[in-house]
């Protein structure tokens, strides 16, 4: 029996199990479940619902090898019938595991659930006893036309009948689905009325959906409401090389440069010789992106949803003016680039929610060319490639490339074709952790001498003295070395938003030797940390596990050092009668 608590309670929130959802596939083989489940998985995941397939097939394949016989999946086959049922419930505690410690939204169940036994058993696991909410997707597929594509495109080339004669394969897999016809007992909304399900039929020919409720569920109708299965092609292209482009400055609304006119010139040429089948040519509001399909000879729209992600502050400005003027904001974007919204303008995330409309007519669409920009389509591709958020900000959209995409049974195939027009490159790799620490410090150490110069004194002394010392042959010179200024980011950070610095406040001004009594102990905390380094052997290539330690290391024995800096600010005393240092071990307690 499946046990798991109904309420979980992680960092201090309650989240009711009743928010998770069970979505569960039924269907005859060869009706589309399977593609239906992964793509409504990779759509989940997208808009940020973290969605997971747990296909009944694999944890079959896994038990036995009978699979590839269709008697296997006759009725009267007892042992069959108790290694399927069994398949069927470890494939239901693993998606109920996975919804409960791994913090999960939507499972989807992937198998043919074809008989109302079935179904009553995984109401009464998931509804009853999980509380977790339940939908089942019901693919009718009468068109004959449809079924043997569907069986030679996918079935006869998947894992059941890998390696095998395709003619003995093909009369194999007939044979199954009779098997599963004389039990087939479809959703009924008489006898199963207290089910919330949809039913989908001929890949969306119709559409019958009964008593769902709630966000989730109505985002799954809506986008299966949507996909289709014929062939067609998506074609992504930048707009061309802009004079902002050329200046090495995002955002704005520039017109094309001249190389960017020729491949716009290129780009009409290529595809009007292709003679695209009822193409739709799709671009954002901005003029670059209209300049650019200006001689395409297809209908064209224009989508405010496909503009270039707003920059904010930060609009027309080059990366090198904002690592300089905002050198906070550039090193905690690349830190989470997905997440990190400017200052007054966009985020990644932000960007998937306004282009899920996009999807969705893309979804609806035949060929259609999108002449559009580098964040949007990385977003795009993102949903075709099912990339994850940390990928996503990252996916390399050249300048004067086609991107052409077709969708195949279980993703999409991806093509990349250069008009060569040359251009710059505007793509960013994705920065190490050590540049987005050191481009952190620089920016709050400028900061700090604004706001308090006799600070940004004491800080600037502590970073030179991390400098020579790994400079020194004797110290371990390796990446952690600007870790040790960097663990007092939190103390300065303080001092730099701090409207009123209480350090200016203080009246009368203080000695110097009150300043080298703090100074003295956040020195001793700084030398312990070297100790810590040392003994930690970090080399060259620290692990993220072992900087964590150590940055926790130096928290613990830096924090005494900057309480007594800024009280020997604040209280009359000296250097002489300054209290000894305590400094804490990677496991000690105070």
């Amino acid at each position: 029996m499946i046990r798991l608590r109904r309420v979980s309670y992680r960092d201090g929130t309650i989240t009711d199990s009743r928010s998770k959802h069970v979505v569960v596939m039924v269907g005859l083989p060869a009706r589309g479940k399977t593609y239906m489940a992964k793509k409504l998985t990779r759509y989940l995941n997208w808009i940020g619902i973290k969605t997971k397939v747990f296909n009944n097939g694999d944890y079959v394949r896994k038990l036995t090898t009978q699979v590839r016989n269709h008697n296997f999946f006759r009725s009267d086959n007892e042992e069959a019938l108790k290694v399927r049922r069994k398949c069927a419930l470890d494939a239901i505690a693993d998606a109920a595991m996975w919804l409960e410690n791994e913090e999960g939204q939507v499972a989807v169940f992937d198998a043919t659930n074809t008989t109302r036994d079935r179904r009553r058993m995984i109401q009464q696991l998931v509804e009853i006893q999980l509380q977790f909410r339940l939908f089942f997707i019901e693919s009718i597929c009468d068109d004959e036309t449809l079924v043997q594509s569907n069986i030679k495109e996918v079935k006869l080339n998947g894992p059941d009948y890998r390696g095998m004669n395709p003619e003995d394969a093909l009369n194999d897999f007939l044979q199954r689905i009779r098997h599963y016809e004389e039990n087939y007992e479809p959703l009924d909304e008489h006898l199963e009325q207290n089910l919330s399900y949809m039913k989908i039929y001929n890949t969306g020919e119709k559409v019958l959906v009964h008593k769902h409720s709630g966000h989730v569920q109505a985002k799954i109708v809506y986008y299966l409401m949507n996909i289709h299965i014929s062939k067609r092609t998506i074609y992504f292209t930048r707009h061309g090389e802009s004079v902002l482009n050329q200046r090495g400055r995002i955002g704005g609304d520039a017109p094309l440069s001249c190389r960017g006119r020729e491949y716009a010139r290129k780009l009409a040429s290529y595809i009007n010789e292709q003679n695209i089948d009822n193409l739709r040519v799709w671009t954002s509001w901005l003029q670059r992106t209209i300049q650019t399909a200006s001689e395409i000879d297809a209908p064209q729209e224009r989508w405010k949803a496909l503009n270039e992600i707003d920059a904010g502050i930060c609009e027309e400005m080059s990366y090198a003016e904002i690592k300089e003027k905002h050198p906070e904001e550039f090193a905690t974007r690349d830190k989470n680039k997905f997440s990190y919204r400017y200052h007054r303008g966009e985020s990644y995330e932000d960007l998937v929610a306004r282009l899920e409309p996009v999807i969705m007519e893309l979804e609806r669409e035949n060929n259609v060319l999108v002449v559009a920009h580098q964040a949007v389509l990385r977003c795009l591709l993102a949903y075709f490639l099912d990339k994850t958020v940390d990928e996503l900000p990252y996916i390399e959209v050249p300048l004067h490339t086609i991107i052409q995409l077709t969708p195949v049974a279980y993703g999409c195939e991806m093509e990349y074709l250069n008009l060569n027009v040359p251009c710059v490159n505007t793509h960013r790799c994705k920065p190490d952790a050590k540049a987005c620490r050191d481009t952190m410090l620089s920016g709050l150490l400028q900061k700090s001498k604004d706001a308090n110069p006799r600070l940004s004194a004491c800080m600037e002394e502590c970073e030179q003295q991390c400098r020579d010392r790994l400079q020194s042959d004797s110290f371990d010179k390796s990446n952690f070395g600007l870790e040790i200024p960097h663990l007092a980011l939190e103390k300065v950070e303080a001092e730099v938003h701090n409207p009123e610095p209480k350090l200016d406040k203080v009246e009368p001004e203080p000695e110097i030797h009150n300043l080298d009594v703090g100074l003295a102990k956040l020195k001793h905390g700084l030398d312990r940390v070297e100790s810590v380094v040392q003994k930690l052997n970090i080399a060259s290539e620290t692990s993220e596990a072992e900087l964590e330690l150590s940055e926790n290391v130096l928290e613990n024995n830096s924090g005494t050092g900057f309480e007594e800096l800024e009280s020997g600010l604040k209280v009359p005393g000296s250097l002489d009668t300054a209290p000894e240092v305590s400094i804490l071990e990677p496991n000690d307690t105070q």
